[in-house]
């Protein structure tokens, strides 16, 4: 490697900042909740299909900007849970609109990070 290949990847470093996962909501393209909403549809009466996670999903379907610590994990288990519904039921459907999530996911613009600052408050800085 040369040294400009160096020197631009220490300036790219400097550039980060550690933030908690916390205090860092995405937001998913348009598109990317229309999958959700599909996955949703073909899981919604499912008996193998977590509730709480359900829950979730219908909320990622509706647009809501979940904090990142939060969206990894349950990426994880949306795998988990709608392959355990289509293992069960043979509904291939739902496979399908988990594998549509997660295409869609590598488009342009489909995730959009959201950090948190703290608000000023009157004589703080």
């Amino acid at each position: 490697m040369d040294g400009s290949q160096g020197s631009h990847l220490e300036r790219q470093k400097t550039k980060f900042k550690e933030m908690d996962a916390l205090n860092v909501s995405v937001r998913f393209s348009p598109d990317v909740a229309r999958n959700f909403a599909r996955l949703e549809a073909f899981v919604h009466d499912s008996p193998h299909f977590d509730s709480g996670l359900l829950l979730n999903l219908q909320s990622l379907a509706s647009g809501k900007s979940p904090p990142l610590a939060e969206i990894i994990p349950e990426m994880a288990q949306l795998a988990r849970e709608t392959m355990q519904h289509v293992q069960a039921t043979g509904d291939t459907r739902a496979a399908d609109a988990l594998l549509d999530i997660t295409s869609s996911m590598f488009e342009p613009n489909a995730l959009t990070a959201l950090v948190e600052t703290p608000s000023l408050r009157p004589g703080r800085k």
